[in-house]
């Protein structure tokens, strides 16, 4: 008997599975975690391969304090695609609050060089964090 994804299973197109990413993260956007949690869980499911759901969930993760989770998923994440900065941010973030200060650190002085200025403001904050 020959092994089926879920997504096979469940015949959703791309355009079903791009639905749920924009319900999902209509709730992400508006503060409900919980709920968003639930939709990017599944879609994670349907599709581990996904990097924009890997690092949405890892970051819902991060929000809702399931650090060990969100750092399992943003690792997955950047095994994926390990050039967006902000999931990188997340994952100094989640390194941070995991114990693992010194990755932390190190991530957060790099991302402090960002292009993007939100990103090296967040990483900025975290170095002060860290170093109290």
């Amino acid at each position: 008997m020959a092994e089926h994804s879920i997504n096979e299973i469940l015949g959703w197109d791309e355009e079903q599975l791009k639905d749920l990413r924009y319900a999902g993260y209509s709730y992400v956007r508006n503060g409900r975690y919980e709920i968003a949690r639930k939709f990017f869980e599944s879609l994670f499911v349907i599709d581990p391969s996904s990097v924009y759901d890997a690092r949405t969930l890892g970051a819902i993760y991060l929000q809702i304090g399931e650090y060990d989770l969100s750092l399992k998923l943003l690792n997955h994440a950047k095994e994926l695609d390990d050039t967006n900065d902000m999931a990188r941010n997340n994952r100094s973030r989640a390194l941070f609050h995991t114990g693992n200060k010194e990755e932390a650190l190190k991530l957060a002085h790099d991302l402090a060089k960002s292009q993007d200025a939100i990103v090296a403001q967040r990483a900025e904050a975290l170095l002060i964090l860290i170093n109290g």
